[in-house]
């Protein structure tokens, strides 16, 4: 059974639309359930991880944004983020996951698209209305934005 971790990640709640497109780019459009109440993980055999004892590693709570193990990857366990009293997220991620589907670079792509889509909304609100994503030699992205003046 793989161990389930639980990371605090910097998603805020109030930019939930901008963190489900950026886990939908990385792992396909639609494949982001979103639980007003939360609801439970699977691990590979299709046990519902929130039943295991909270002591134990395989524990994981119900999550109001879940990536479904079939969407993951071949033996995956599912991923989740749930939403806490301060307006963030914790994601629950198995170890299996974070070696084999969800590793380090793919995470930090959802944070650099959800970084860059909070950004945008941002801007809009101040009256950008033009969007240029520049891509850089250290594989960074830089954000150009242009005003329409009339």
């Amino acid at each position: 059974m793989s161990h389930f971790a639980e990371v605090k990640v910097e998603f805020s709640q109030r930019n939930e639309a901008e963190l489900i497109s950026a886990l939908e780019q990385q792992f396909g459009e639609g494949t982001v359930e979103v639980h007003s109440e939360g609801a439970a993980l699977f691990g590979y055999h299709g046990d519902d991880r929130s039943k295991v004892s909270q002591s134990s590693p395989n524990y994981a709570p119900p999550c109001h944004l879940i990536i479904r193990r079939a969407d993951v990857g071949q033996g995956a366990n599912d991923i989740g983020y749930r939403r806490t009293p301060d307006g963030k997220y914790v994601s629950y991620v198995s170890d299996f996951d974070k070696v084999q589907h969800f590793k380090q670079a793919k995470q930090n792509m959802v944070f650099q698209e959800y970084t860059l889509r909070v950004s945008e909304k941002s801007m809009k609100a101040k009256g950008y209305s033009s969007f240029k994503r520049v891509k850089l030699d250290n594989d960074s992205i830089r954000l150009e934005a242009g005003k329409f003046i009339k």
